[in-house]
């Protein structure tokens, strides 16, 4: 996935929701270029580890639950696919179809 640390590759209106549903993603289009801490792929690479370290620390084992809120709270209603992507919308929908048969009939389920 790419989320919220990917923004050298693209600009996103849902990183946050994306780093409350995912565990790791990526940056693979950044450019070897030199930047004032060394060159560009170094420096995403240490941005990358310390959302991998945060994203352990929040393991629904564990009582850091309230990350993924704030991440999901600071971007959902930015933007409409930001409030679509986000664990609420996505499990109420997902709830809304999974009984429903058909396309068509989905669909017309996930309407508000």
């Amino acid at each position: 996935m790419e989320g919220k640390s990917a923004a050298c590759a693209h600009f996103s209106p849902v990183g946050n929701i994306a780093s409350a549903m995912c565990d790791l993603w990526s940056n693979e289009s950044v450019q070897n270029i030199r930047l004032l801490s060394g060159n560009a792929p170094e420096a995403f690479a240490e941005l990358l580890a310390y959302d991998c370290r945060l994203n352990e620390r929040r393991h629904p084992a564990r009582p850091a639950e309230r990350a993924p809120r704030l991440l999901t709270e600071s971007d959902e209603h930015l933007s409409p696919q930001a409030l679509l992507l986000s664990p609420v919308s996505t499990l109420r929908i997902a709830r809304a179809i999974v009984s429903v048969a058909g396309d068509y009939g989905r669909t017309v389920a996930c309407r508000p």
